[in-house]
C-alpha cells in the first residue's frame, strides 16, 4: 500500500501510570497516616451520623449543656414547609412546580394542614443573569424560598401569639425577594410570636463533637453556640467568596454575622443552638430569636415528636412533596389548558454509558 497510517505502537500503559502516580504526591492534600486509632463511619456517599455519636474530646468538657424543660403555656405550633419540582422544558426556558403546606399542632396533637398548590412556573432564559444564569436546582431553590418567605410573613402578620417554624436556620439567603427573614422577625416581636428555624444537619463540622457531647445526656437540653458560629462564619466569610460556604439550611444563605447584624438591627439578636428535644431524641441545629428556656419549652409542651422533630414539620414536609398523581394531573392540565405540543426525549447518558 501507497498510503500507510503510521500509529505509534502501544505496547502497554505502565510507563503512563508510573509517571501518573509519582506526580499524584501533593496533588491532592491528603494525610492517610493521620488515620491510625481514629473512628470510622464509612458512608458511600449518604448522609449518616454515627449512632452513639463520636468520642467527645477533652476540647468540648467547657461547654455547658443546659436541661430544657416544658413550659405548659397553650400555643398554636405552625410549621411551613415547601418542595419544587421540574416539570419540563422548551426550546428557551423550563417549567416547574411547586407545592407548600402549613401544619398546625396545640397541646402536643396535631390539627389540621392546609396545602398551596401545585403551583406552575414557565422560568425563561431571557430573565437576565438574576435567574438565565442559574442552575436547576438553583431556580428551585429560589422558588422554594421565596415562597416559603411569603406564606411565613402572612402567617406572621395575621396570627398573635404563635410559635412558627422555619425549616432551615433563621439566616439571610441570596434568594430572597420582598419577604425577608428579617422583616418575618421584626413581625414575630411585634405579634408576639415565636420564631425558630430548625435544621436536620449542619455543615460546620466542628460542631459535630458538641452533637455528640448533647446525645450521651439522657434528657432534654441545649448548648448555646452562638458565638462559636459568628466566630466561625465571619471568618470563612472574610476569607472566601464562598457566603453560603459555612451556613445551615438552605444553600445560598449569606453566612455573615456583620452582614446579618447590619440588617436585624442592633436589638435583634437570633441565638443558634444545637438542641435535643426529647430524652431520646436526636440533636438539631435550632436558631431562635428569645429566650431559648421559655421558646423551646413552650414549643415541646405544643407539639409532638418523632425521635425529637417536631411533628408538624413532618406533616408539612410529607403532605408538600409531590406524588406520581400529583404530576400525571400536572402534565393532563397543561396539555388542554395551554395547547402544548409533548415531544419525546433522550436520555443522553443512558444511551451513552448504559444503566449503571
Amino acid at each position: 500500500m501507497k498510503t500507510q497510517l503510521n500509529l505509534p505502537v502501544i505496547a502497554d500503559l505502565s510507563g503512563v501510570m508510573d509517571v501518573i502516580g509519582k506526580r499524584l504526591d501533593g496533588l491532592i492534600p491528603s494525610r492517610m497516616d493521620m488515620l491510625n486509632g481514629k473512628q470510622v463511619l464509612f458512608t458511600n456517599d449518604r448522609v449518616l451520623k454515627p449512632l452513639g455519636g463520636w468520642d467527645v474530646t477533652l476540647a468540648y468538657r467547657d461547654i455547658p449543656v443546659h436541661r430544657l424543660e416544658r413550659v405548659d403555656i397553650p400555643a398554636y405550633v405552625v410549621a411551613v414547609d415547601s418542595s419544587c419540582i421540574l416539570i419540563g422544558d422548551t426550546i428557551d426556558g423550563s417549567i416547574y412546580s411547586a407545592k407548600s403546606s402549613i401544619a398546625l399542632s396545640c397541646n402536643g396533637k396535631p390539627l389540621t394542614h392546609a396545602l398551596i398548590g401545585p403551583l406552575l412556573f414557565y422560568i425563561q432564559h431571557e430573565y437576565g443573569d438574576e435567574i438565565g444564569g442559574m442552575g436547576m436546582e438553583d431556580v428551585k431553590r429560589m422558588i422554594r424560598v421565596r415562597l416559603e418567605r411569603l406564606i411565613q410573613h402572612e402567617l406572621a402578620s395575621s396570627l398573635r401569639g404563635i410559635i412558627l417554624l422555619v425549616d432551615g436556620s433563621l439566616r439571610h439567603s441570596i434568594h430572597e425577594y420582598l419577604y425577608t427573614i428579617h422583616k418575618i422577625e421584626d413581625i414575630c416581636r411585634v405579634n408576639n410570636n415565636i420564631l425558630v428555624g430548625l435544621s436536620k444537619s449542619t455543615r460546620l463540622r466542628y460542631l459535630d463533637g458538641m452533637i455528640s457531647l448533647l446525645s450521651r445526656e439522657g434528657y432534654p437540653c441545649y448548648a448555646d453556640v452562638t458565638a462559636l458560629v459568628e466566630k466561625v462564619c465571619h471568618g470563612k466569610k472574610r476569607d472566601s467568596k464562598d457566603h453560603g460556604s459555612c451556613c445551615d439550611g438552605d444553600d445560598g444563605h449569606d453566612c455573615s454575622s456583620s452582614t446579618d447584624a447590619r440588617r436585624r438591627g442592633s436589638m435583634s439578636k437570633v441565638y443558634s443552638l444545637l438542641a435535643r428535644l426529647t430524652a431520646n431524641g436526636l440533636v438539631f441545629r435550632v436558631d431562635l430569636l428569645d429566650d431559648p428556656q421559655r421558646s423551646l419549652g413552650i414549643l415541646m409542651a405544643n407539639d409532638a415528636f418523632h425521635n425529637g422533630y417536631p411533628e408538624s414539620l413532618r406533616i408539612a414536609h410529607h403532605t408538600s412533596v409531590f406524588t406520581h398523581t400529583d404530576l400525571l394531573c400536572i402534565k393532563g392540565f397543561m396539555k388542554s389548558r395551554f395547547n402544548i405540543r409533548e415531544v419525546d426525549g433522550d436520555d443522553i447518558r443512558r444511551i451513552l454509558l448504559g444503566r449503571i
